[in-house]
């Protein structure tokens, strides 16, 4: 089978630059290694076949390396092969994969765009330059690339679940929801699809239904600080919708042991500080909501709940100085006039 992947229809001009055809390019054929090697690392778009690994020792060498956990010297090896030998879009994309991580993302993208130059945007080539794009943050074009590469192989669950996560990273719970619910369809998911579509349930709306899918994971997964968070991010958006004491207890619980691990967990604190100001112990949540301001000055939803608890304490000068302080700070408009709104109440509430 030939693939390639063209431009899609309304793309950016840097999709279509990661995505574009290159018609005088020979086809590249789109195969998996046979059935019967079992792979441990390398993802399905960027498995070689036999043939590519008996036509090229340094492939096969990079490939057994990457397979075995040594990826600095796989990508090595897949530099020096592209070098010296005659090797095609699988193997630029192996080395740009291998080149994925934080610190040496840029390279990842470099390498991924001059092989789309030279040999089309193959769906080896997509998917290495979608794990790149994603390790900088830019997720929206890392979907736009991963929803191509899911064209060929479209039943794959980790290309499936990489996909939703980038929707998700990007902010749309929608496009993440879309992309899981034929793999429930299909079967039981796994517990990182599980998870990924409990948060993506919380992000859209659904919390009640993310919580249960995470309470039925945390009654079989071993202790994970990371699903501990989820939990607790989904027991806050459960108790603010339903303001129910019991939720706002179980919150307060969860996010105290997210805090006792992570005391930088801006959004934790700010969530803590609401449901103890929902329960009613004001101490604790100022304490809370100002730790979460000294996290994040610009928070502007800590800044307003923060000045609702002093104004309940009797407090409000304090109240005016914390929202004087949130807006000298860098906000969007439409936090910047909620703030402002509710500086004037305090004012016009003071000379009454």
């Amino acid at each position: 089978m030939e693939a390639v992947l063209g431009p899609r229809e309304g793309a950016s001009e840097s999709e279509v630059a990661a995505s574009r055809l290159d018609a005088s390019s020979s086809p590249v054929e789109v195969v998996v290694a046979p059935a019967e090697r079992e792979w441990r690392v390398v993802p399905l778009p960027l498995r070689p076949s036999a043939d590519e690994l008996a036509r090229s020792p340094g492939l096969a060498k990079g490939v057994d390396l990457l397979e075995r956990g040594r990826t600095t010297e796989a990508a090595m090896a897949f530099e020096s092969a592209r070098r010296r030998e005659a090797v095609g879009d699988r193997c630029a994309a192996l080395h740009a994969w291998t080149l994925r991580d934080a610190a040496t993302a840029d390279a990842a993208e470099r390498v991924a765009r001059e092989a789309i130059a030279r040999y089309g945007a193959t769906p080896p080539l997509a998917y290495a330059l979608a794990t790149a794009l994603e390790r900088q943050g830019r997720d929206v074009e890392a979907l736009a690339l991963l929803r191509d590469v899911l064209r060929v192989w479209p039943d794959d669950p980790v290309l499936v679940r990489e996909a939703a996560g980038a929707a998700l990273s990007a902010g749309d719970p929608e496009a993440a929801l879309a992309l899981l619910d034929p793999l429930v369809a299909r079967g039981p998911l796994g517990p990182e699809s599980l998870r990924l579509r409990a948060r993506a349930l919380v992000e859209a709306g659904r919390p009640e239904e993310g919580w249960i899918l995470l309470e039925r994971l945390a009654r079989t997964a071993p202790p994970d600080p990371a699903l501990t968070e989820d939990l607790a991010l989904a027991a806050a958006a459960v108790a603010e919708r339903s303001g129910l004491e019991d939720h706002h207890r179980r919150a307060v619980e969860l996010l105290r042991e997210v805090v006792a691990w992570d005391p930088q967990h801006q959004r934790a604190w700010f969530l803590l500080g609401r449901s103890l100001a929902a329960l009613g112990q004001a101490g604790e949540a100022e304490a809370a909501l100002r730790r979460a301001l000294e996290l994040d000055p610009a928070d502007a939803e800590a800044a307003l709940l923060l000045a609702e608890v002093l104004v309940e304490a009797g407090r409000r000068d304090e109240a005016c100085r914390c929202l004087d302080e949130a807006l000298r700070r860098p906000l969007a408009p439409d936090e910047l006039e909620r703030v402002q709104l509710r500086r004037l109440e305090l004012e016009a509430e003071a000379v009454e």
